[in-house]
């Protein structure tokens, strides 16, 4: 039994890390940007797909409840604090892997079908991610933190360790 879901666990990442690679050198054009500032802090939240957002905004998904997920590595987490409330999953390791365990993880954190917020250090890599899962698992609506968790610093909001 542990051969087979050991065996699904590295095939659902191989596809993930296959799809990340292929987005990160095709942007699709799936994302939208509801930014239309960088202060502003409204939020559509009827739109599907992957949103783009700024910090500003990202407070309002936290004061309406949306599961917000800090995809950095634990050196990452250890050095900057994260968001008040944010749950921990890396996606990727220093060297691009994807964390073999990260679909069964995901799935326990945020069901596909309710809105999720995605942040890393600068964007990018929750930029990928929100894709992924998006297209690969189902997710339907996914928001990335525009300039992740190093904007949210330089506006001087909290972090916890």
């Amino acid at each position: 039994m542990k051969t087979k879901q050991l065996f699904a666990t590295t095939a659902t990442a191989v596809l993930l890390f296959t799809s990340s690679i292929t987005l990160t050198a095709c942007n699709t054009g799936n994302v939208s940007s509801d930014e239309s500032s960088d202060t502003s802090a409204t939020v559509d939240t009827n739109k599907t797909g992957v949103i783009n957002i700024s910090s500003a905004q990202l407070q309002t998904l936290l004061d309406k409840k949306v599961t917000l997920i800090d995809i950095r590595r634990p050196e990452e987490w250890a050095q900057t604090g994260v968001v008040a409330g944010s749950k921990k999953l890396t996606f990727f390791s220093s060297t691009g892997a994807i964390n073999p365990q990260l679909v069964p993880s995901l799935k326990r954190i945020a069901a596909a079908d309710k809105p999720v917020v995605l942040i890393c250090r600068t964007g990018n890599r929750s930029g990928v991610a929100a894709q992924m899962i998006t297209t690969q698992l189902g997710y339907k609506t996914v928001y990335n933190v525009k300039n992740g968790i190093t904007k949210w610093i330089a506006e001087g909001k909290k972090t916890i360790k």
